[in-house]
């Protein structure tokens, strides 16, 4: 070899290596560069995902070239009217595919070229028909690993010469996802055949412009899919009329069948639909609001005759007008069954649910929402205002109605034990005393909210401790008291009985809930209840209670120790109430992460709350929100705004903290630090002047004293033994010379105590009713008349009241506005509750408007349910009816003695 050519061997191959190194570095740029305008998301500094969508294009741009490294593409949203031939064909890593809503009426013929590794393909809601000259045979032929297609949205109307392209699709050997349009009277042809791994055909049409309209299916219609694997099947809103008994029989691998939202098939659809399951692996049957068009209906025991042999686990029957459910269908349900669900119906009667127990596998039970039930929470929490008394009558027939669907039907109380009033008193006997209700062992989640139950109180209940509830939802069904303990559910651990309106709490009611976690008691009414607690025993037994919701329930207070023993509580909420301090201890709450008291009416902290919250700060992350409550930021709060400044990240929300200032100003404490030191300076200033003045005023008042001491010497001793003759410390001296204590004021008995405020048509009416009484022998206390003045004014008042067979309530407007008045009928109430035995006679001398209606709910309660004697009658006849009423209440209480 010449020498020369020896010399430039080297030259030319570090040349060709110039060459490969520049080529290499342009292609790294294009890889690396984001074509405009699209977006890209990358992966290790490589375009993975290219964004194309929304730019307005009906062709790619000339100069457009796509990266192929791109592995996810989307031409969504666009306006592309034609696939061309080898579009993508540079893309051969190409996974997922886009070109949904877009203008697509034709797809070239090798318009998919290159794209062999393409797994999910989008060409859904464009204008391609079911037409072979648009899915041209062979046209799918490239994409030998597609395992999802969506075609659907393609179709506006069944038209002739529409089919499913089967010959098209039969290439599609992986297909795994297949979501297709509806054509009405066309069956699965024999290309179908080849898709062996199909498992979901999805046809729903959920969206405007999607389309199924299948009006009938045939035995034929899915029988060429008999040889796939396919387990889920969707023809939701397919407009299906009627169904062939066993038109689903040969799809043997189905586990999922879901037929919701065709209103016309109704349960004998259903029953055809049914028949020949047993021979699939059905697992999940949706059959919602198929029944829309039918009257209220009941589900009869030949309804359900073909699902005995299956093995079911979810069976949702929503939205069907459901009235009634024969106690039978329960022995034909499979008892595999896991969940059942039947929210918005109208159900009427329950019955059937005394057969639940036979579901030995049911784990979900749901029957919310029922009676077309559509109220807010706003709603539920002014459904137990007092109405006026245009409507009082409307209002309690419904709420008997209500109340009585479901005593006989859940809780099988017998007839006439309840009468559907709130009262204050336990409905008697709610079925046989001792019974137990039976629960499936495996149940575990119970939703029954929404049930519209009216003013049906709660009584105690046992269930069979065998079993494994851990949720239940009782929310939102009108449930104004709970009086005893709900026994048997050792594995409960959420209880939602949340925006009832529950006014009465037995204290036992959780007591047979040791593992409950979480308690939503929020939008009640449990201020008075909860405070009347005075031995904690609410919650003394939820030790393991890491969640408790008391928001929304008019609390104005709480007992000191009410969660002494909520140790492992990590989350208490009591916002939207009406507390004015915190009076509760939360030292003992250990494991406390959040208390929210946002939004009552707090307006400064004492030093044991500063120094509770130093030591929960210290234990935890722990914080307090009191947010929206009308702080004070005075110059007594100054130490309290110092130690604030200094705990910041225990207040949450504290930026939107507002406090008021001495001028009313209202101050955010976003600025705290600032406002403490300037507070300093004012306060200092203000302090010293205040002592100065206090000096000042205390010695004027000692040399006012000392002089008016010795200018009138003989005066005060004048006005010193006429007051020692008045007053004796050690008690009053009777004329007999007897020494009685205070409080200590004769037991004098009365037949009657009347509780009224005076006016002159007050006492005009009193006066007639007293002198008609007493010429029957009955003896009458008002207290403004008969209680000696010198005992303290409400020990009388319980005295007197105690020794009266009765109290008769004389109310109008100026009643419900006296606080001795109104103090007086709780009085009666309560006794009546603690003696089991309500001795309260309420008259109504006028229309009460809403106005006064809303400062009372106890005296509300008893106008609108009717306990009371109408004042407005004929007054020789209201007088009867007392007098009668008040002679009952005597012999009762002489036969009582």
């Amino acid at each position: 070899m010449p020498m020369e050519r020896l010399i430039t061997m080297p030259n030319r191959l570090l040349c060709l290596y110039s060459v490969l190194v520049i080529t290499n570095s342009i292609a790294r740029e294009n890889q690396n560069n984001c074509p405009k305008p699209c977006k890209c998301t990358y992966k290790r500094n490589i375009i993975d995902a290219l964004d194309c969508s929304n730019l307005q294009w009906k062709a790619l741009p000339s100069e457009f070239i796509f990266p192929s490294s791109v592995t996810h593409l989307s031409l969504a949203q666009n306006l592309f009217e034609v696939l061309l031939n080898s579009t993508f064909s540079n893309l051969r890593n190409l996974q997922s595919l886009n070109i949904s809503h877009n203008r697509l009426s034709r797809m070239d013929y090798s318009c998919f070229e290159g794209l062999e590794s393409l797994t999910t393909l989008d060409i859904s809601y464009n204008e391609l028909e079911m037409t072979t000259n648009v899915y041209t045979p062979g046209i799918f032929r490239h994409l030998k690993n597609l395992k999802v297609l969506n075609i659907h949205g393609n179709v506006r109307q069944s038209t002739i010469g529409q089919n499913y392209p089967d010959v098209a699709l039969s290439d599609l050997k992986m297909l795994e996802v297949l979501k297709i349009d509806g054509i009405r009277g066309v069956i699965f042809g024999d290309g179908f055949q080849e898709l062996k791994h199909l498992k979901i055909l999805d046809m729903t049409s959920r969206h405007a412009d999607g389309f199924c309209e299948l009006i009938d299916v045939y035995n034929t219609t899915f029988s060429s899919l008999s040889n796939s694997t396919l387990s889920v099947l969707k023809l939701v809103q397919c407009s299906i009329y009627r169904i062939a008994p066993g038109a689903f029989s040969m799809l043997s691998f189905l586990t999922e069948l879901d037929l919701s939202e065709n209103n016309y098939i109704a349960f004998d659809g259903m029953r055809n639909a049914s028949f020949g399951l047993n021979s699939t692996n059905i697992r999940v049957l949706r059959l919602n609001a198929i029944n829309k068009h039918s009257d209220p209906w009941t589900l009869k025991y030949e309804d359900f005759v073909y699902f005995t042999e299956t093995n079911l686990k979810t069976l949702t029957l929503h939205t069907n007008r459901i009235t009634k459910i024969d106690k039978e269908v329960m022995n034909l349900l499979p008892t595999s069954l896991e969940n059942i669900s039947l929210r918005d119906n109208i159900l009427t009667d329950a019955k059937f649910l005394q057969n639940i127990n036979l579901l030995k596998n049911l784990v979900v039970l749901d029957i919310s929402y029922q009676l077309d039930y559509s109220a807010t929470h706003d709603d539920i929490r002014t459904q137990h205002n007092v109405i006026s008394w245009k409507d009082q009558k409307q209002f309690t027939e419904k709420a008997a109605s209500n109340t009585n669907l479901f005593r006989k039907k859940i809780l099988d109380y017998p007839q006439g034990t309840y009468t559907g009033s709130s009262s204050l008193h336990p409905p008697n006997n709610p079925r046989r005393r001792g019974d137990i209700y039976p629960l499936p062992t495996k149940l575990r989640k119970i939703f029954a909210r929404s049930l519209k139950l009216g003013t049906l109180p709660v009584p105690a209940l046992t269930f069979d401790s065998n079993n494994s509830v851990e949720y239940v939802d009782l929310s939102s069904n009108g449930l104004p008291a709970w009086y005893g303990q709900w026994s048997g559910l050792h594995s409960l651990r959420v209880f939602n009985i949340s925006f009832n309106g529950i006014f009465h709490l037995a204290p036992d009611t959780f007591g047979d809930m040791a593992n409950l976690h979480s308690l939503f008691l929020n939008g009640n009414r449990l201020g008075k209840a909860i405070m009347q607690d005075k031995h904690f025993l609410t919650f003394s037994n939820q030790t393991k209670l890491t969640y408790l919701n008391l928001s929304d329930n008019g609390l104005t207070d709480l007992p000191k120790y009410i969660f002494a023993r909520q140790s492992s509580l990590e989350k208490l909420e009591m916002q939207d109430n009406l507390l004015s301090a915190i009076n509760f201890q939360m030292k003992s709450l250990e494991r406390i992460k959040e208390i929210n008291l946002s939004n009552n009416t707090i307006k400064d902290l004492t030093h044991v709350n500063m120094e509770e919250i130093d030591y929960l700060g210290k234990r935890s992350n722990f914080t307090i929100d009191l947010t929206g409550n009308p702080l004070l930021c005075t110059c007594d709060q100054l130490e309290q705004l110092r130690w604030m400044a200094d705990s910041k990240p225990v207040f949450r929300n504290l930026k939107q903290y507002i406090c008021k200032a001495n001028n009313d100003s209202l101050v955010r404490l976003q600025w705290l630090d600032d406002l403490v030191r300037e507070m300093e300076i004012d306060c200092i200033a203000e302090e010293v002047i205040l002592i100065c003045a206090v000096v000042f005023c205390g010695l004027c008042f000692i040399l006012a004293l000392a002089a008016l001491a010795y200018y009138k010497t003989s005066r005060l001793m004048y006005l010193f033994s006429v007051g020692r003759k008045h007053y004796n410390p050690l008690g009053t001296i009777t004329p007999k010379g007897t020494n009685i204590q205070d409080g200590e004021d004769e037991q004098m008995e009365f037949t009657v105590y009347f509780s009224m405020e005076p006016s002159l048509d007050m006492n005009e009416f009193a006066g007639q009713l007293k002198e008609h009484l007493q010429n029957k022998d009955i003896s009458v206390c008002i207290p403004e008349l008969d209680i000696k003045v010198g005992v303290k004014e409400t020990v009388a008042i319980v005295h007197a009241m105690n020794n009266s067979a009765c109290i008769l309530a004389l109310i109008d407007n100026r009643y419900m506005t006296s606080f001795q008045r109104l103090f007086e009928f709780e009085v009666a109430v309560s006794e009546g509750i603690q003696n089991r035995f309500n001795n309260l006679i309420v008259v109504l001398l006028k229309d009460l408007d809403s106005k006064h209606l809303q400062m009372n709910d106890i005296v509300a309660m008893f106008c609108r349910e009717n306990h009371f004697f109408d004042g407005r009658k004929s007054q020789g006849r209201l007088f009867g009816e007392l007098e009668n009423e008040i002679i009952r209440y005597k012999e009762f209480i002489e036969r009582k003695k």
